[in-house]
């Protein structure tokens, strides 16, 4: 519910939405966490970092946000939301034809 610009954010009537009456206790904790740097909006970068290529398709895709809300309405146990969230990130980033990162075998090492 959080906007990604600090306009949208005074907006009078965004903030008249009925939503962030409701929420008000978790749309505070978020603005207070932004606010302070140590956390950013979904889909929110910060310049110093490099996004993965295929990083705005996924968000745009709405994937996280459907699992969250099936955990929220009890629809889905967390490890089923995770694993369907992976499975469909997966299938986008095939259709783009990027290679799909393996997890275990990836690169990166912890």
């Amino acid at each position: 519910m959080i906007p990604t610009t600090k306009s949208l954010l005074k907006d009078p009537d965004y903030r008249a939405l009925p939503d962030l009456a409701r929420w008000k206790n978790w749309v505070q904790y978020q603005i207070e966490y932004i606010s302070r740097k140590e956390a950013a909006p979904v889909g929110v970068y910060g310049a110093h970092e490099s996004p993965i290529p295929f990083q705005m398709e996924i968000f745009d895709s709405g994937i996280i946000m459907d699992e969250l809300m099936a955990i929220i309405q009890n629809r889905r146990k967390v490890k089923e939301a995770a694993q369907r969230i992976s499975d469909r990130a997966n299938d986008i980033i095939k259709r783009l034809r990027y290679p799909v990162p393996d997890p275990i075998r990836g690169d990166k090492k912890v």
